[in-house]
């Protein structure tokens, strides 16, 4: 992400470019000053002043996104949450089986979506109730 010029730089290169500097002789001007500034920057801050004057807004960011994986849907937190309750859950690697996700993606939907915790199944004995007594 480029860092923003300050105000000084960006009103320098304005009044520049109002006494008809070009880019590069802007960028030339600058550097005289020990003002640091690429020909790409002074183009972008004229064409930026040039879209507010005409009163062109300024187009949405496409940052928008909420950067949540597509496999985390609502129906797989449904599906994650029944397999998670009860008395006797199902262990990691079978909910991955079950709905073919990703181990991570199982974890992430637990810790963070169902607000779990995630903890190691331990084996047990498979004797019965009947045959205990």
């Amino acid at each position: 992400m480029p860092r923003e010029l300050f105000l000084e730089v960006r009103h320098s290169i304005l009044t520049l470019h109002t006494l008809k500097y070009s880019a590069t002789e802007v960028v030339n001007a600058l550097s005289l000053r020990n003002i640091a500034v690429s020909k790409s920057g002074v183009n972008k801050v004229i064409r930026k002043n040039a879209a507010e004057e005409a009163g062109r807004p300024k187009p949405p960011s496409k940052a928008t996104n909420s950067c949540k994986a597509k496999v985390r849907t609502a129906a797989l937190l449904k599906k994650v949450k029944k397999a998670t309750t009860g008395p006797n859950p199902l262990t990691h690697s079978h909910i991955v089986l079950e709905l073919r996700v990703s181990q991570t993606t199982i974890q992430r939907v637990i810790n963070e979506e169902l607000e779990g915790k995630v903890r190691k199944k331990y084996r047990v004995h498979g004797l019965s109730d009947a045959m205990i007594q």
